[in-house]
């Protein structure tokens, strides 16, 4: 049915197939400008005014419908975006690597809000907030996983229902593959020492921890120094995720915003290693 997520189970192969359905969103926003610049011509009258009006409601209407025919198919194979006016598919083999990019549009809207908007404003970013009340990590609120081939790139956002299956899906066949890289955008990894292109390297020990905020940043910070030692974007750090995981497999302190989503395998490596630096004795001082 439209508007449900399908997850079909191939009985054969035992291949997990699934296909997404947009949110409505983008049908909303295009209703938001149609629906004025329909009446707009309408009022003006007259030949010109009704054939604008028709003509728009015609464009609106095709756009509309179009919309609602996007989706985005996973199975065993590769990942496929019908997206308004195209197709794309990727091979899970034929990916080369990814960006991605998880923001909590909520963050720092407040005071803005607050500001410019008085009390309308503080009830949209209350309302904004409190749909975004989901356990830590689990949702995609703002941004994109950006797939790339061999000249395809292919998106996937939050403009799909449930697109958190889709995700978990495709980061785990991504990263399965691409389990040997060492570059990551800017820098590299090769398990012992983290190298940046113009920062220099950094050994595991010199590390003091690696932090993602919730608008989006990646910040790194060396041991004994106040300020960061490198702070990027997260859409500029390729295979971000993957490069998480390898950070606190090797026992380097990774802290995430709960706003910022997160696959479940990295998830699970970072709180695994926070339970373990949570379980060692702490250093205490006693007074003679």
């Amino acid at each position: 049915m439209e508007g449900e997520t399908r997850l079909e189970i191939a009985r054969v192969e035992g291949e997990t197939r699934l296909e997404l359905s947009p949110t409505g969103f983008g049908r909303l926003l295009l209703s938001c400008f149609a629906v004025p610049a329909i009446g707009i011509a309408a009022v003006v009258g007259g030949p010109v005014g009704i054939g604008v009006a028709a003509a728009l409601s015609v464009g609106y209407g095709a756009l509309f419908w179009r919309l609602g025919r996007m989706r985005l198919l996973l199975d065993g194979e590769g990942i496929e975006r019908h997206g308004v006016f195209s197709r794309k598919r990727l091979a899970w083999g034929d990916i080369q690597g990814y960006s991605f990019s998880s923001i909590d549009p909520s963050a720092g809207a407040g005071g803005v809000g607050a500001i410019q908007g008085g009390v309308v404003g503080v009830l949209v970013v209350a309302a904004l907030r409190s749909a975004f009340k989901k356990p830590a990590h689990t949702a995609l609120h703002s941004g994109r996983l950006l797939l790339r081939g061999a000249g395809t790139k292919l998106k996937v956002d939050p403009g799909f229902r449930d697109v958190v299956l889709a995700l978990e899906q495709t980061f785990a066949e991504v990263h399965r593959r691409l389990a040997d890289t060492t570059r990551f955008g800017p820098l590299t990894f090769d398990g012992s020492t983290l190298t940046h292109v113009k920062k220099g390297a950094l050994a595991l020990m010199e590390i003091e921890k690696v932090s993602v905020g919730s608008s989006g940043t990646v910040t790194i910070r060396k041991v004994g120094k106040r300020l960061s030692w490198v702070s990027l974007p997260m859409a500029r750090i390729d295979n971000l995720m993957l490069l998480l995981e390898k950070l606190a497999d090797r026992g380097v302190s990774v802290e995430v915003a709960g706003a910022c989503y997160l696959p479940g395998a990295t998830l699970h490596l970072i709180d695994r290693l926070a339970a373990a630096q949570r379980s060692l004795p702490s250093a205490r001082v006693h007074q003679p």
